[in-house]
């Protein structure tokens, strides 16, 4: 048999062989998150195309996964992340930019980056310079922001390091406003968590960077509309993208350059999370995956408890010191008003105990702002702080928000609200009484006074010293009259004596009879 003549039918029966194994294999799955997640667990081959990875609850900090999420790495173009923040703090959406010299210098010496086509002397709404940033990743955008807010170009990239460090991206240094390729302008996954986070607060940044698509407003150099000029989101999971386009996204930033490969700063909301995703040094499709089987992991397996909803419809009773006895009694219900909203993350059976048992995994401390609760008390009047605190077996590395020096310790939530009364509780009615008086020592202790006498008893005094008045006068005119009559008894008697003339003795002749002799 002719070999040179069969080897032609053997190469043809191979291929064929091999286009039937392959039209009869297993299709390659749209959707290969499901089979990542699974047990409640990430599965061992599930985010491996990138190099760093983290995964945060963007409410209550928590890490849900993370995969050499501190190690500093190229950011690319999820550095203008941080230009629109510093943009949207420090101007006006109607400001008016104008692209003048020193801008249109730093925008040429750009070489390959990503552009808007914005001209020189070109006047553009801060509006459509956000839009131009975050949707079309334009870099003269982010150069025009910079010299705009920050004065300078130097003075800007310096706000942006001042801002990091506000926010404690420790691993994170920035040398320019748009992520081109710079040595020594670096960060990591955990501090793109934390930028995001911060960033998801701002009702503005929201909107731009959940936008799909976006029409400029026309300027005095280009008439954006009749051109037909959009930009549109570089983000495939918030737009309609059959493959990649994902129910819960809501926004962020795509990156890349040689150096840093792809990266990735993605959002999503489901029921109660809200989680943020970032992915460092991923391939073109890598970056879709892995956040869509990050964000798949998250809702399926974890929920977040909102402390500040869960309390707020929880009343206590106690009881009120020096209370008046009404129909309410002495009983006084506290109403919570939160200081500011705290939030726990669990995995979901255990989110579900907690939720359900409260009382049971919360400690509680009440301390009143007067050291206890004293009657009056009107409703409305906000009496003291009580505080709610959960201790699990969790550490402060599993959070964004670890205390420097405590990353090794428990951590310990604690959540705080107001005590406002609802009810209104009265005081005991208080006697008063008349002070007491010192006794006087100079004064006899039997001697009356008659300002201590009570004043409803004056008229009795009056009556009794008006009796014995007439009692002393009436004394004093009966003894002067015995007196009187005794003086005149006395002198009766007397001259009675003298009117009887005595017989005369022998002896009494001689005497003097009274009369006058003369001689």
């Amino acid at each position: 048999m002719n070999i040179k003549k069969i080897l032609p039918l053997i190469l043809v029966l191979v291929v064929l062989i091999a286009n039937i194994n392959t039209a009869f294999a297993a299709p390659v799955s749209d959707r290969p998150w499901d089979e990542y997640v699974s047990g409640g667990n990430l599965r061992d081959r599930a985010v491996t195309s990138c190099e760093a990875a983290i995964l945060v609850d963007a409410n209550s900090g928590r890490i849900l996964f993370e995969k050499r999420s501190t190690r500093k790495m190229y950011p690319a173009s999820i550095t203008k992340i941080m230009t629109a923040i510093l943009a949207i703090e420090h101007s006006n959406m109607t400001d008016i930019v104008t692209i003048d010299n020193t801008m249109a210098e730093y925008i040429t010496s750009l070489d390959g980056a990503a552009n808007c086509g914005f001209q020189k002397n070109e006047s553009i709404f801060m509006e459509d310079l956000l839009y131009g940033l975050m949707l079309e990743s334009g870099a003269d955008a982010s150069i025009a922001i910079a010299v705009h807010v920050g004065g300078t170009y130097e003075e800007f990239v310096k706000m942006m390091n001042d801002k990091a460090k506000e926010l404690g991206m420790t691993r994170t240094v920035y040398k320019n406003p748009h992520g081109m390729y710079q040595s020594g302008h670096v960060t990591c996954a955990e501090d793109m968590a934390r930028l995001a986070e911060y960033a998801n607060k701002f009702p503005a940044f929201a909107k731009i960077v959940a936008t799909g698509k976006y029409t400029p407003t026309d300027t005095d150099k280009n008439d954006y509309s009749e051109k037909g000029i959009v930009w549109y989101n570089s983000n495939k999971l918030v737009k309609d993208d059959r493959r990649y386009g994902y129910d819960y996204a809501t926004g962020m930033k795509t990156g890349f350059t040689t150096p840093s490969g792809h990266t990735l700063v993605s959002s999503a909301e489901k029921d109660n999370l809200s989680l943020i995703g970032v992915v460092l040094k991923d391939t073109t499709n890598g970056k879709w995956v892995n956040s869509i089987t990050m964000f798949e992991y998250g809702f399926r397996y974890y929920d977040t408890i909102d402390l500040a909803a869960e309390f707020s419809e929880k009343e206590i009773t106690v009881d009120v010191e020096n209370a008046a006895s009404t129909t309410s009694g002495s009983q006084l219900i506290l109403q919570l008003a939160p200081k500011e909203k705290v939030y726990l993350t669990e995995k979901l059976d255990l989110a579900n105990e907690v939720r359900d048992n409260m009382d049971k995994y919360f400690s509680v401390d009440i301390q009143y702002y007067d050291g206890a609760l004293v009657a009056p008390v009107k409703k409305g009047a906000e009496v003291g702080v009580i505080t709610f605190t959960y201790v699990h077996d969790h550490f402060y590395s599993d959070y964004l928000e670890a205390p420097e020096g405590e990353s090794n310790g428990i951590k310990t939530i604690k959540y705080e609200a107001l005590l406002i009364a609802a009810n209104d509780v009265d005081a005991k009615p208080t006697v008063t009484a008349k002070p007491t008086e010192k006794p006087d020592v100079t004064k006899d202790p039997t001697e009356t006074d008659i300002t201590d006498v009570p004043e409803k008893n004056t008229s009795k005094i009056f009556l009794y010293v008006g009796i014995a008045l007439l009692a002393i006068i009436l004394i004093s005119v009966l003894t002067s009259y015995i007196m009187r009559r005794y003086r005149y008894q006395q002198y009766y008697v007397t001259n009675k004596r003298k009117k009887v003339k005595p017989e005369k003795n022998d002896n009494d002749k001689d005497k003097d009879d009274g009369t006058i002799k003369f001689n």
